[in-house]
């Protein structure tokens, strides 16, 4: 009997012990882990060409570019990467980082790699957790003959993407392409909530509070890409195709609508 009592004194404080370890957030499970899935986005580290370019298309990365304008025109882009020319120390750099979400994943890249430690901690000491660099940069990137695109080069024809030109689309002709490859999307609402999340390539990061800042983000755009873009409630669609013809851009499409016009589409979609 007395043997018996330990075994179950024993037991009992086994199963209290476990408890409070779950509690505090330890893991009995062998091999698995339940954290992020992107291991590799969650630090300030450098990432290789290869890496880089298979994540390429996947939407929770957003790339930065940090070369010149004059780099970006001489060798072209990598995708879709918004420009920030990386200065350090510079008051324009600075300004232009602290507008995006610290907690978002991004891919960054400079010519050659060669100022990724310091790239990392500038973005380090503005409070960014999650910044990958690319090793080598540009140079290595052309080296493995990864795509580029220069702004000049004529823009080839998507099946998955609109006719050319620079006009309105209706929400349920805007919607089709809302999975597009070929389709880059603008969210340009002065609040980007709800999150436009049946949008598969979707640029949110566009300041449209500020006018004089909003025509500076659409001008650095690659003008090579399609795009269809979109407001709240579809106001300001004629100043904004105005703002891409201006800065020489073949296809840009706004929404008839607005956020508002796509949601009510996309409650129409089948499930």
């Amino acid at each position: 009997m007395r043997t018996l009592t330990f075994t179950s004194l024993q037991r009992a404080l086994v199963m209290g012990i476990f408890i409070v370890a779950c509690n505090f957030g330890f893991s009995f499970d062998s091999g698995t882990s339940s954290g992020p899935t992107n291991i590799e986005a969650q630090s300030l580290s450098q990432i290789d060409a290869a890496k880089a370019y298979s994540l390429l298309r996947n939407k929770a990365y957003t790339w930065i570019d940090l070369r010149s304008k004059n780099d970006i025109k001489l060798f072209g882009r990598i995708g879709n990467a918004r420009s920030i020319p990386y200065d350090l120390g510079s008051q324009s750099f600075i300004t232009r980082v602290t507008v995006l979400d610290r907690n978002a994943n991004y891919i960054v890249f400079a010519s050659t790699g060669y100022q990724n430690t310091d790239i990392l901690e500038s973005f380090r000491n503005l409070g960014f957790k999650n910044v990958l660099a690319l090793k080598g940069g540009v140079v290595e990137w052309k080296k493995r003959n990864y795509p580029l695109v220069k702004d000049d080069e004529s823009t080839p024809v998507d099946k998955d993407a609109p006719a050319p030109g620079v006009f309105s689309l209706e929400a349920s002709d805007a919607i089709k392409y809302a999975q597009s490859d070929d389709v880059v999307w603008l969210d340009l609402r002065r609040s980007k909530y709800p999150k436009a999340d049946f949008i598969k390539r979707l640029n949110p990061l566009i300041d449209s509070n500020n006018n004089s800042m909003l025509r500076r983000e659409i001008s650095m755009l690659g003008k090579s890409n399609h795009y269809i873009f979109f407001t709240d409630h579809g106001n300001r669609n004629g100043y904004l195709r105005r703002i891409f013809r201006q800065y020489g851009f073949k296809n840009a499409k706004s929404v008839r609508g607005g956020h508002r016009a796509l949601n009510r589409q996309t409650l129409k979609q089948p499930r």
